[in-house]
């Protein structure tokens, strides 16, 4: 309830984490088949690990922002703050080849 963010699998199966920003502690640890979708619960500071970036699809209040990013590209540690995940499709990060790369401290 009060999801505004959603995630689905583009191509093939994908795996996916959420965990708390900075922290190791995985509050879901998931694999989606293609065509399937995962609501992220509004936690303030939920951030996104994936392996294949060009694997997943954002959704925020219903429309599509497209794929995370270009195949290869990995992510650790994306906000998955509404307004963030705006920021970084308007901004092209989602075209950039860059991994991001912010790793759990703790």
């Amino acid at each position: 309830e009060g999801a505004r963010v959603m995630i689905m699998a583009r191509g093939g199966e994908v795996w996916f984490k959420l965990r708390p920003e900075g922290r190791r502690r995985v509050d879901i640890s998931r694999t989606l088949g293609r065509g399937t979708a995962y609501w992220v619960a509004p936690w303030g500071d939920a951030v996104l690990d994936v392996g294949r970036a060009s694997s997943l699809e954002i959704f925020i209040d219903g429309k599509s922002m497209g794929p995370l990013g270009p195949q290869g590209k990995r992510i650790q540690g994306l906000s998955l703050n509404p307004d963030d995940l705006i920021d970084y499709f308007a901004s092209g990060q989602h075209r950039s080849q860059a991994d991001i790369d912010n790793p759990p401290r703790r």
